[in-house]
C-alpha cells in the first residue's frame, strides 16, 4: 500500500485534486494500491452525414432507439454498429460491454455485491441483456463482430462505412487520423443508450503501483507522485488526465476541442454514469467474466440464452464453493 507515502506528501500530492472517482478506483479494503495515471469511461459516436442519409432525426437514447436506429442504417446499405464481440475475459471483449447492458435493463452479477455473492447470472433480465446483445451484434454488427476487439472496429470504422459505434471516449484520436473517413466535420458524440435501469456505463482507471518485491521503493513512489502530479499532467495536456485542475484548465479544452468542443461535453457527461464496481472487486472475478465470456461467445454462435447463461451460473457458483 502507497498509504504511508501518501501522508508523508500531503502537499505534493493534492489528493484533493484527483477526479471523482480515480482514486476510489485504487483502493482495496481501506488501503491505497496506487495512484490514477489514466480515466475514461465509454460514450457513443455516430456518423452525422449517415445519420442524415438514413433519416434518423435524433440520436438514440435507449437501447432499443438505437436499434431502430441500426436499422435505418442498414436499409440504406451501411454497417449500422460497432461493439465488442471477441469472447477476451476480464475487459478486453465484449465483457466490457456487455456489462452497460446488463446493468441498464435491471439486472446484477451477484446477487447483492459485496456482501452476497451469490451469482445471479441466469436471471430474467441478466439473460434479457445478454440476448439483446448477441441480436444486436448478429444483426447489425460489422463484419466479424463475433471476434472483433476494439482495434478492429477501430480499422472498421475508419474504412468509413459504419453509423455507429460505441467505445471508450478516450479512443477518439484513433477515429480522427488523416487516413480515416471520420473528420471532425461528420462525427458525433452522445452518452451511451439507457435501459428500463437507467444508464451505467464502465469506469476505466489504470494506476502506478509500487511492486512488494522494489529494492527502491521510495524512489518508485517519487516517480509515481510526478507522473501522475498536476504539473505534469498539465503540461502532457493528455486526454486521459486524472486531475481536475487539469481537465478544467483551457489548456485542455483548446488540445481535445474535437468536433467544437462537443466532444468534451459529452465526455464530462458521461463520466457522470461511469460505475466504480463495474466488474465486481473479488479475488474469484477473472474466473467469473471467463465463464461469462464463453457463454456470450456460444449465444453469439446460435446457443439459447436462458440455457447457457444456467449452465455458466452453475460453474460460477462452483467456483465459490472451492475457494
Amino acid at each position: 500500500p502507497l498509504d504511508s507515502y501518501m501522508e508523508k506528501s500531503k502537499k505534493e500530492l493534492m489528493k484533493e485534486d484527483f477526479l471523482e472517482g480515480s482514486l476510489d478506483m485504487c483502493e482495496y479494503e481501506e488501503n491505497t494500491y496506487g495512484l490514477p495515471i489514466y480515466l475514461t469511461t465509454c460514450m457513443m459516436y455516430y456518423r452525422t452525414d449517415l445519420f442524415e442519409k438514413a433519416g434518423i432525426e435524433a440520436v438514440p437514447q435507449t437501447w432499443e432507439e438505437l436499434k431502430e436506429a441500426c436499422q435505418k442504417l442498414k436499409d440504406i446499405g451501411v454497417y449500422p454498429l460497432a461493439m465488442r464481440g471477441n469472447n477476451y475475459s476480464y475487459g478486453g471483449g465484449a465483457d466490457w460491454h456487455l456489462g452497460m447492458l446488463v446493468y441498464s435493463f435491471g439486472a446484477q452479477y451477484y446477487l447483492n455485491y459485496p456482501e452476497d455473492l451469490t451469482p445471479v447470472l441466469d436471471s430474467k433480465e441478466f439473460v434479457e441483456a445478454v440476448s439483446f446483445y448477441a441480436d444486436l451484434l448478429n444483426e447489425y454488427g460489422v463484419p466479424g463482430t463475433q471476434t472483433n476487439n476494439y482495434t478492429d472496429n477501430i480499422l472498421a470504422v475508419k474504412n468509413g462505412n459504419v453509423g455507429i459505434w460505441i467505445d471508450g471516449a478516450g479512443l477518439v484520436t484513433d477515429y480522427l487520423t488523416s487516413d480515416s473517413a471520420v473528420t471532425e466535420e461528420n462525427i458525433g458524440f452522445a452518452s451511451i443508450p439507457a435501459g428500463k435501469a437507467g444508464k451505467v456505463a464502465p469506469k476505466n482507471v489504470h494506476m502506478l503501483s509500487i511492486n512488494a518485491k522494489s529494492e527502491h521503493p521510495k524512489m518508485a513512489y517519487k516517480f509515481i507522485e510526478w507522473v501522475t502530479s498536476i504539473e505534469h499532467q498539465t503540461e502532457s495536456t493528455f486526454i486521459g488526465t486524472t486531475r481536475r485542475s487539469v481537465f478544467e484548465s483551457t489548456a485542455y479544452k483548446e488540445k481535445h476541442n474535437y468536433g467544437s468542443g462537443a466532444w468534451l461535453e459529452v465526455y464530462k457527461d458521461s463520466l457522470k454514469y461511469a460505475q466504480n464496481d463495474y466488474f465486481p472487486v473479488t479475488p474469484e472475478w477473472p474466473q467469473v467474466s471467463k465463464e461469462i465470456s464463453e457463454a456470450f461467445a456460444d449465444i453469439l454462435m446460435g446457443e439459447n440464452a436462458g440455457s447457457r447463461m444456467h449452465q455458466a451460473n452453475e460453474k460460477v457458483k462452483r467456483i465459490f464453493i472451492s475457494r
